[in-house]
């Protein structure tokens, strides 16, 4: 991270499965650009995405470096069984056609993480999802939620535009 002051956020990786952002209990966040956003982390379901999607708004970049190997003790969404993925797909204000995007390419494709039952169980948990006035299943702030989807929304028109050129 000292290397290149646009990576604010950074972990290892998992030997089972290549990782394109940082996750887990081995991420690092710059201090100045946490502090600047945060005096704790956000109690709120989806918080460790938001972080992540705050710093590529603003710019920024992380980067999750391979030679360097973490392990969880708990399987990837299982104490939850990615319940709170969908959660958090709806606290955070995604972009809903990025939600069926997301879930069609986790049923589509194979992956050792995230099965096609627990890809649909994400979608059923994001449209039922009934926000609490505060605490861990509460939304997001509008102007959080709004930025993320405005966001997403840029993305998946420059990724259809470069689709689209022949």
């Amino acid at each position: 991270m000292k290397e290149d002051p646009m990576v604010v956020i950074a972990s290892g990786d998992f030997p089972s499965a290549k990782q394109n952002a940082p996750h887990g209990a081995g991420r690092f966040v710059e201090q100045k650009f946490f502090y600047k956003h945060y005096t704790k982390y956000p109690e709120i379901v989806g918080y460790e995405s938001e972080i992540l999607l705050r710093a590529e708004i603003e710019g920024y970049k992380y980067k999750v470096y391979r030679d360097c190997i973490s392990h969880h003790l708990d399987k990837l969404g299982h104490a939850h069984n990615f319940t709170e993925f969908g959660y958090a797909m709806k606290a955070l204000g995604y972009n809903p056609l990025l939600v069926l995007l997301r879930i069609g390419k986790l049923i589509t494709i194979k992956n050792e993480e995230i099965s096609r039952r627990d890809a649909l169980n994400m979608l059923y948990h994001y449209m039922i999802y009934k926000p609490e006035k505060q605490g861990y299943l509460s939304m997001f702030p509008r102007e959080t939620r709004q930025a993320i989807r405005d966001y997403q929304s840029k993305k998946i028109k420059r990724y259809i535009r470069n689709r689209l050129r022949f």
